[in-house]
């Protein structure tokens, strides 16, 4: 049997980042789950500024954007013509790597947080 402050059910995105940002609190965390890594999916996600702007304040932006690939500019078509060019900067990530980087951090939060 183990002690815990806070023991979490489900290492998917929310659980992993609350595990970590809980653990970096100083609270001891059991994270549980079935899978040690979360298994790839046909999925991911699409970091805007105000995502990326969350994980920084959640001081894992720099962890993450690694496993992403940066992207700029929409070109917008209509008609077969370019219309405009819209300027953006955002990335694309695969679900499951987002999720494993989280995950990854966890270990290095606090020892007391292991994915079961």
């Amino acid at each position: 049997m183990r002690e815990t402050d806070i023991a979490i059910v489900g290492a998917g995105l929310s659980g992993a980042l609350a595990a970590v940002m809980l653990g970096r609190a100083g609270y001891a965390v059991t994270l549980i789950d079935p899978f040690d890594a979360c298994r790839p999916d046909f999925r991911c996600e699409k970091l805007e500024e105000a995502h990326c702007d969350t994980l920084r304040r959640a001081r894992v932006l720099d962890e993450v954007l690694p496993a992403a690939r940066r992207y700029q500019d929409i070109w917008v078509a209509r008609l077969g013509r370019l219309a405009e060019v819209k300027a953006i900067e955002e990335y694309g990530i695969e679900y499951s790597a987002l999720v494993n980087r989280l995950r990854a951090l966890i270990r290095t939060a606090s020892h007391s947080c292991r994915a079961r």
